[in-house]
């Protein structure tokens, strides 16, 4: 297509393109070299974890004798009698000098730092740090100083082939580190260096103290605010007091406010599911409140629904909310006029079964046609503006406000198996096993409706995506209050949230109950 671009057009597409592309490449690199650095910290700390796990027999056994041990000179002590002389008798000098030498090796296994456990694997960082370090231009801000200072001296090492570090090399590191790379002859260790250096870049590039001008992900962190011209709109809608000072006082007087009513509900047992004891906070769980009939009444409900085909249920909510608006296409911004081949593309892609598969299980519609017809209609923004078109087609129903009004939300993650490994099957998280695959975060209303789904890596946090989707969903709800489990609420969201007009109400897990 581009070969019948001007020339000027032509270059210029190439050129946005490039720009794009550097930023995703360099994303991508970072996120590779921070899973790497990462995952052998993880296998570091497993091993001393198994080591130690090892010992555990011996640790019970070596615990008896220190008991006997104590034992044994307490009662010397009460009866006025030698210590040494009981020790000996009763637990025996012989045993103590024996279990010296494990007392002695389960204690450096204990002491062990990741640090030297990673350093095992130093062959796997030289493989990709290097290059990493050469092609890639770090920034830091004050105090980042000794972090460029260390990455510079190791580019120069790799570049002239030399493995000896100076007496005097940068260790940005914390302290603890900088005790374990010296050696016995009070010279750095490059091995442990090198490795201690990637990891402390590693934290501070994802802290933001360290950033990369041509990224997406690790750029300078103010370069993603507004400018004080373009932000004082959007300070005068959020009618916030002009000094952060100001606002925290006025927050910290109505949080001491609250806390004193809620401490007199409480000695008065005046709030429900909720007591005082022992030091404790004990919060009743909550029961199932839908009565048995209900149930009942909503399966014979079920029964009188008469079967109905998926593209018969398709055409009818498109007719009705005009959702396939949405999908324009993407150089002439004009609908799709193929509604079949376009429902078919979009249960291809809701089913997972392929456009090939599709086709094949479809009349009047061949492979091509869905093909070009997914190419040029079906993108994701395309797919977001359609969804919300739904959500506000069922908010203006009456019905949906039998489940609320649309004002509160709340948001988890749902997790899926990839289908495969490598870069497109996903990555692991080790609460749901040992397979590749995705999380689908997503934010549904009180009144039922999914407004927003983000599909993210099985390992990464949940709460940076908790604002995304309350700000950017495009539907007409007034989200004023939000629900998240333990893994959306952090300080920063709450920080964030309060002052926009949200209010974060996480339901965290190990509360007494």
């Amino acid at each position: 297509m581009i070969e019948r671009y001007t020339p000027s057009r032509r270059y210029a597409t190439l050129v946005a393109f490039l720009i794009d592309a550097e930023e995703r490449l360099t994303d991508s690199a970072l996120d590779m070299a921070d899973k790497l650095v990462g995952s052998i910290f993880t296998r570091a700390r497993n091993t001393k974890a198994r080591s130690f796990s090892a010992t555990s027999k011996n640790v019970a056994r070596l615990m008896r004798l220190f008991q006997a041990t104590i034992d044994a000179l307490a009662e010397a002590a009460s009866d006025g009698r030698d210590p040494m002389e009981t020790l000996d008798a009763t637990v025996g000098w012989a045993t103590l000098l024996k279990a010296r030498s494990e007392v002695g090796a389960i204690a450096r296994t204990a002491d062990l730092d990741p640090l030297t456990a990673a350093a095992e694997r130093y062959i796997t960082l030289r493989k990709f740090a290097p290059d990493l370090l050469e092609t890639l231009e770090f920034q830091a801000g004050r105090g980042g100083a000794k972090t460029l200072a260390a990455i510079t001296l190791l580019r120069n090492l790799n570049r002239a082939g030399k493995r000896d570090l100076p007496g005097d090399a940068p260790m940005p590191f914390r302290k603890e580190w900088q005790k374990i790379v010296i050696d016995q002859d009070d010279k750095p260790n490059r091995r442990l260096w090198e490795i201690a250096t990637l990891a402390h870049l590693r934290n501070k590039l994802r802290s933001g103290d360290v950033w990369i001008e041509r990224s997406a992900n690790y750029r300078r962190f103010d370069s993603y605010m507004l400018s004080t011209e373009q932000a004082k709109p959007f300070i005068a809608e959020l009618d916030l007091p002009l000094s952060a000072d100001e606002w925290l006082d006025q927050r910290a007087r109505e949080l001491d406010k609250r806390l004193k009513k809620f401490a007199q509900s409480l000695k008065r047992d005046a709030l429900q599911g909720v007591r005082f004891r022992d030091g404790h906070l004990q919060i009743s769980p909550i029961r199932a409140t839908t009565p048995p009939k209900a149930e009942d009444l909503a399966q014979q409900l079920n029964a009188l629904m008469p079967p109905i085909r998926i593209t018969e249920l398709l055409h009818e909510v498109a007719q009705a909310t005009g959702f396939l608006n949405a999908f324009t296409n993407l150089r002439t911004g004009e609908a799709c006029p193929h509604e079949n081949a376009l429902l078919a593309a979009i249960l291809a892609d809701a089913t997972n079964l392929g456009l090939s598969r599709m086709a094949a299980a479809s009349h009047g519609v061949t492979r091509d046609q869905l093909f070009w017809t997914h190419d040029a209609y079906v993108r994701d923004e395309n797919y977001r503006k359609a969804l919300a078109i739904l959500i506000d087609s069922h908010h203006r129903l009456p019905f949906s406000r039998i489940w609320g009004e649309g004002s509160s939300s709340s948001s988890d993650g749902q997790f899926f198996r990839g289908a495969k490994r490598g870069a497109s099957g996903g990555d692991v998280n080790a609460r749901y096993g040992v397979d590749h695959g995705f999380s689908f975060y997503t934010h549904v209303s009180d009144q039922r409706a999914p407004y927003h789904v983000k599909v993210i890596s099985a390992a990464t946090h949940e709460a940076p995506y908790v604002l995304d989707g309350l700000t950017n969903h495009g539907t007409g709800l007034k989200i004023t209050e939000h629900y998240t489990d333990t893994g959306g609420a952090t300080d920063h969201v709450f920080a964030l949230c309060a002052p926009v007009g949200f209010s974060l109400l996480p339901t965290p897990a190990r509360l007494s109950g």
